[in-house]
């Protein structure tokens, strides 16, 4: 028990320093090159000497996890780097994802509804689009 709680501290200090290495690497990059290609082979190292302690089903949901990761990363900044901040795209892609968010709020509520056999207890009241608040039914007026 006692190395592993000394493993477990070294650990944390060890990574902590790491992160201490990488920022300096970015601000004090060798001369002509990529002020951020040091720091990303380092982190690579780690993350490739982390995996290799894993068993093969960690190994597939690590993996899983980075592919998710990296498709958000090529999607956000390929997006900005191949049309610039063009307010007007950044616009449509906020009000997309919000009307995203929107519908998949109404299918919620639709699907809570159906669930619950249009019982207002269990939340009908609100997945009918305030029909059943107008009418009265439902838990009945709001006080003033």
């Amino acid at each position: 028990m006692r190395d592993l709680a000394k493993s477990l501290m070294s650990c944390s200090w060890a990574m902590s320093v790491f992160g201490v290495q990488q920022v300096l690497n970015i601000i004090k990059p060798a001369p002509g090159g990529d002020p951020c290609a040091k720091a990303a082979e380092a982190f690579n190292d780690v993350t490739n000497a982390t995996v290799n302690t894993l068993d093969s089903s960690m190994k597939s949901a690590f993996q899983a996890g980075a592919d998710l990761q990296s498709g958000m990363i090529d999607m956000m900044l390929g997006g900005m780097m191949s049309t610039g901040l063009d307010p007007n795209r950044w616009m449509r892609m906020g009000s997309d994802a919000l009307d995203r968010m929107g519908d998949l709020g109404k299918r919620a509520s639709q699907a809570t509804a159906e669930a619950t056999g249009g019982n207002p207890g269990f939340g009908a009241a609100q997945s009918q689009t305030g029909s059943t608040a107008s009418s009265g039914a439902g838990w009945g007026p709001m006080p003033s």
